[in-house]
């Protein structure tokens, strides 16, 4: 799509946000966006709202930071970006220091994703993406060991009594457990432990062996690719920009190849980064819903957008292949929204899991506080 289209039917700080991306991937010139940034009304304090919910705000400032513009209009973005640098640093050395604590423990963790991926995507600059929490594998046999290191390293976890008295379950329903606490200076430290990388509604098998490798070297961006494809692409459908960005940072210059189940979500990313941020248009003819859909979250993307579970799980159903698998991710959106969680278990206790599926829709229902005299949810 031409910047100035998207600029004139949705807004010239979308098309702002876009050209940084495409400058930053080298899909377009610095020329081209001092070019659109002088001819254009562009209101700044939209910008930086956008690029925050595309989660593209280091990307923004790096690529803008570059030309003429007025220090006073980036201020915004440099102040987020400092703070980013610094807050990165120090997850970078509570990462290293939890993963020696567990594994002088006897409990095996691996980082990946947020700051390593960072830095074997970006070259190495921890401060050039965006991420939240902090990610580990480890085996699922290692949970109630590694909870115990946790809880004694001062972080919190709302999920400790569902994995404690249902671990089976918990292990079948879902992927990860996340850990919390503040740092000395207030900033809030994410931890989470995956043992799979698909959720509950992905119908997928794939495993972490598949998708990274089974040795400990360092990780490469072939695997990462496979990683983003599905965490992205089959799992979030392509969220933000940034998801974009990430794809296009792997696979730009290099041949990859994903497993079969994950072929349609890559030809799905590919329809966006060329649609949005003007990469090569792929080969071949993609089925209609899969153009269809394409569609849909590229118009989700310029509008940015915000998703939800809803239209997560909107997509799992649309994106379906046939009447089939549409019928399966419908019967598993039921699953899901049936199922019951660690707010369930932790505010009633019942005797076996079972019965907190009658509490979780006791609970749902509840909202109207019809159902306040079986149940006392805290």
């Amino acid at each position: 799509m031409e910047i100035d289209a998207i600029s004139q039917t949705y807004s010239p700080e979308i098309a702002c946000v876009i050209l940084c991306c495409r400058v930053f991937i080298k899909t377009a010139a610095v020329t081209d966006l001092e070019h659109f940034v002088a001819h254009g009304d562009i209101d700044w304090e939209e910008v930086y709202r956008v690029a925050t919910l595309h989660r593209v705000r280091p990307i923004v400032y790096r690529v803008l930071n570059n030309t003429h513009l007025p220090e006073s209009t980036l201020i915004r973005f440099r102040n987020y970006c400092h703070a980013l640098s610094v807050f990165a640093f120090e997850r970078q050395i509570e990462s290293a220091r939890i993963q020696q604590v567990l594994g002088q423990q006897g409990i095996p963790v691996r980082m990946y994703k947020g700051l390593d991926f960072t830095k074997v995507v970006y070259g190495g600059d921890i401060s050039l993406r965006e991420f939240t929490d902090m990610d580990m594998m480890i085996a699922p046999g290692q949970l109630s060991a590694m909870v115990n290191v946790m809880k004694a390293e001062g972080y919190v976890c709302s999920q400790v009594e569902y994995l404690r008295r249902f671990p089976t379950d918990f292990v079948t329903n879902k992927k990860d457990i996340c850990f919390y606490k503040r740092s000395p200076l207030g900033r809030l430290f994410g931890f989470e432990f995956h043992y799979r990388p698909t959720n509950f509604m992905m119908d997928q098998s794939l495993g972490f062996d598949e998708l990274l490798g089974k040795d400990s070297s360092p990780f490469t961006h072939e695997q990462y690719y496979r990683l983003m494809v599905l965490n992205h692409g089959a799992s979030d459908y392509y969220p933000n920009l940034r998801s974009l960005v990430d794809i296009v940072m792997l696979s730009q210059d290099r041949v990859m190849d994903v497993p079969p189940k994950l072929r349609r979500y890559e030809r799905l990313g590919q329809e966006l980064t060329s649609q949005l941020l003007n990469c090569p248009a792929p080969a071949g003819t993609a089925d209609r819903t899969l153009l269809k859909c394409a569609t849909l979250i590229t118009e989700w993307q310029l509008t940015a957008t915000p998703r939800t579970n809803w239209e997560r799980i909107y997509m799992h159903i649309r994106f379906s292949p046939s009447i089939l698998h549409k019928l399966r991710s419908m019967a598993r959106a039921v699953c899901y929204f049936a199922l019951p969680n660690e707010r369930d278990i932790n505010n009633v206790q019942l005797p076996s899991f079972k019965l907190y599926y009658l509490a979780k829709i006791i609970r749902l229902l509840n909202i109207s506080g019809r159902f306040k005299k079986v149940f006392s949810w805290s």
